[in-house]
C-alpha cells in the first residue's frame, strides 16, 4: 500500500494534464483503488479525452454511483459556509451537481470542484480524489458540511 496515494494523485493529474503516455504507465503498474478510477474517469470525460477514458475503461475504471437529486434539492445545500478558524467555502449549484469553490476568504480550490452525491447528505469530489462532504440536516435544515479527511474533520457551518 506504501505509495498508492501517490500513484493515485499522479492517475489523476496525469488525467488532468491529458498525458496519454503518463496516464498508460501509471495504470500499467496497477493497485489503483475503484475511487480513484472512477475519480479520474469523469476528470478524463469532462475534458473530452476519448483516448484517456478508452485506456481507463480497459484498466476496468467504471462511473462513479451518483445519487439522484433535483435542483430544488441541491439549491437547498447552496450557500457560503464558515469554519471557527475564519476559513470560507461556498457551495453552489451547476450543470446538476453541486460544487464546492473558494469564498470570500480565498481558502479553497480556485476553480469550483463538482461534487457527486452518494446520499442526499453524502457527497464526495469528482477531480478531488479523497475529497468527502457530509452536510449535516437539523429540522429539515442544512446547517453545516463537514470536510473530511484529513483527520480530524474540519466542520463549516452554513452562513
Amino acid at each position: 500500500k506504501h505509495g498508492a496515494k501517490g500513484k493515485e494523485d499522479a492517475l489523476l493529474t496525469s488525467v488532468s494534464s491529458g498525458e496519454v503516455p503518463t496516464t498508460k504507465i501509471i495504470l500499467a503498474q496497477g493497485g489503483l483503488s475503484a475511487e480513484s478510477l472512477a475519480d479520474a474517469l469523469d476528470a478524463a470525460k469532462r475534458a473530452k479525452q476519448p483516448e484517456i477514458v478508452a485506456l481507463l475503461e480497459a484498466a476496468g475504471a467504471k462511473p462513479r454511483p451518483e445519487f439522484k437529486l433535483d435542483e430544488a434539492q441541491l439549491a437547498r445545500y447552496a450557500a457560503p459556509y464558515r469554519n471557527p478558524g475564519g476559513s470560507e467555502l461556498v457551495i453552489a449549484v451547476a450543470g446538476g451537481r453541486l460544487t464546492v469553490g473558494a469564498g470570500k476568504t480565498g481558502t479553497g480550490p480556485p476553480q469550483p470542484v463538482p461534487l457527486v452525491a452518494q446520499s442526499e447528505t453524502a457527497f464526495v469530489g469528482a477531480e478531488m480524489a479523497g475529497l468527502k462532504i457530509t452536510f449535516t440536516i437539523e429540522d429539515g435544515k442544512v446547517t453545516a458540511m463537514i470536510i473530511g479527511p484529513p483527520s480530524p474533520a474540519n466542520t463549516f457551518t452554513k452562513q
